[in-house]
């Protein structure tokens, strides 16, 4: 669940769709993610940010490199409990 999220919100930074996207492969080296520059990085750890409830620092962000890197990142920080909650029922 985590990853697909994630792949969501990844897709929004690209201009093209990500069905082959391995866990290993490199943004920019394998993928050419060269979309991807530094106000790009900024604008997609934002949106990571603002999903997850959490906080990805300049440092943390630039040792992203890979989708696996990305989701094992996510796994460490993300709050159980969000995680949780967006996946129960909304009881409506």
């Amino acid at each position: 669940m985590l990853a697909a999220e994630a792949l969501v919100v990844l897709a929004g930074h690209v201009p093209y769709r990500l069905d082959g996207l391995g866990p290993d492969d490199a943004f920019v080296r394998d993928l050419r993610m060269h979309e991807l520059d530094s106000l790009s990085l900024v604008e997609l750890a934002e949106s990571l940010e603002r999903r997850f409830g959490i906080e990805i620092t300049d440092e943390d962000a630039q040792g992203i490199v890979t989708f696996r890197g990305l989701v094992d990142y996510l796994e460490r920080r993300v709050p159980e409990a969000t995680l949780r909650s967006e996946s129960e029922p909304s009881g409506e």
